[in-house]
C-alpha cells in the first residue's frame, strides 16, 4: 500500500510516503528488502524523476535505508537505471542543493557496498563525475559535508572497481586532497 503513494500528485503525501517506506524498511530489515527489493527499485526509479526536492531528497534517504538491507543478486537489474537517472541529477544539484547531492552519493556509496565487485562496470563512468565533484566541494566551507560524502563515496567506489583499477585515481584523490 504505501508503495503506491510514492507516485501519488500530492507532494506531501509522496514525502510522507519515503518516510514511511524508510521506516518500514528499518523496521522489518528481514522481510521487507526481499519482498518488495522489485517494487522499491522501481518507485525509485520514478521518485528520481520528482520535480519537488524536498520529496527527491527524502526518496533518497528513504531508499538508502532500505538499500542497505536489500540482496545484491535483487538489486543487480536496478541498478544500471539507477544509475542512470541518479547520477545526472545528483551531480546537478550540486551548486543549488548540495544537500540533494550529498543524499546522492550516500545512496550511490550504499549501492557500491551491496553490489560490491558487481559494481565495478560503473565505476570509470563515475569516477570522473566524483573527482569533480571533489575539487569543485573542497575548497568550499559551505559544502564541506558534501565534500565528506564524496570522498566516502570515492572509497566506496574504488573498492568495487578493484585495487589495480582504482590506483590511478587514488593518487588523483590524494592530490586533490592535499590541494
Amino acid at each position: 500500500q504505501t508503495i503506491k503513494l510514492l507516485a501519488h500528485p500530492n507532494m506531501r503525501v509522496r514525502y510522507a510516503g519515503w518516510g514511511c517506506l524508510a521506516q518500514f524498511g528499518e523496521d522489518h530489515a528481514e522481510t521487507v528488502p526481499e519482498t518488495f527489493a522489485n517494487e522499491v527499485c522501481q518507485a525509485f526509479i520514478i521518485g528520481l524523476e520528482d520535480p519537488v526536492h524536498k520529496v527527491l531528497k527524502r526518496s533518497l534517504e528513504g531508499f538508502g535505508i532500505v538499500l542497505q538491507f536489500i540482496d545484491r543478486d535483487l538489486l543487480e537489474p536496478a541498478c544500471k537505471p539507477i544509475l542512470q537517472k541518479l547520477a545526472p541529477r545528483a551531480f546537478a544539484a550540486l551548486e543549488q542543493f548540495p544537500k540533494l547531492t550529498e543524499e546522492a552519493l550516500a545512496v550511490i556509496s550504499i549501492l557500491a557496498q551491496q553490489m560490491e565487485d558487481g559494481f565495478a562496470p560503473y565505476y570509470a563512468e563515475l569516477m570522473p563525475l566524483l573527482m569533480q565533484t571533489m575539487k569543485t566541494t573542497a575548497a568550499s566551507v559551505e559544502k564541506r559535508s558534501c565534500f565528506g560524502r564524496t570522498v566516502e563515496c570515492i572509497a566506496h567506489v574504488g573498492s568495487a572497481g578493484g585495487a589495480a583499477t582504482f590506483k590511478n585515481d587514488a593518487q588523483n584523490v590524494m592530490q586533490a586532497m592535499i590541494e
